[in-house]
């Protein structure tokens, strides 16, 4: 890989970091689709040392994305035809998402930063979103 083709590399992972931590402050945590868009914002999730460049990673960032794509649909079809008692349920086992990925970026000696600011904060929000539906 010569020099240049590397620095474009290098410019672009920046950009795509860069939407990511705007997606993040904006929505708690980037949408399953910008894993389709820029892989390289899956490095702003916590774990250090994350191999963007892997094309066996990328593959597992596809897994990924739909997945989530898939979950907020799911979440959508809930909140136009079910009951809020019935979304609080789904809520509160939704809130297990985010109490892993804190584990796993704890395990993975990430910054504090993104296990309790970004992940813990996310499923103290679903915790009280869920309490809050149950109790409706």
């Amino acid at each position: 890989m010569t020099n240049l083709s590397i620095e474009r590399q290098n410019k672009h992972a920046h950009q795509y970091r860069h939407r990511a931590r705007r997606t993040d402050r904006r929505q708690h945590r980037p949408h399953g689709y910008i894993r389709f868009l820029a892989p390289h914002a899956a490095t702003g999730f916590g774990i250090p040392d994350t191999p963007t460049e892997d094309r066996s990673f990328h593959a597992w960032l596809t897994v990924k994305a739909v997945r989530d794509i898939a979950f907020g649909l799911f979440i959508l079809v809930l909140l136009a035809g079910a009951t809020p008692h019935l979304l609080g349920w789904l809520m509160l086992v939704a809130t297990g998402v985010p109490i892993g990925d804190a584990a796993i970026v704890l395990r993975s000696n990430g910054p504090k930063t993104a296990v309790y600011g970004v992940h813990g904060a996310t499923a103290v929000v679903m915790l009280t979103i869920s309490l809050l539906l149950l109790a409706a």
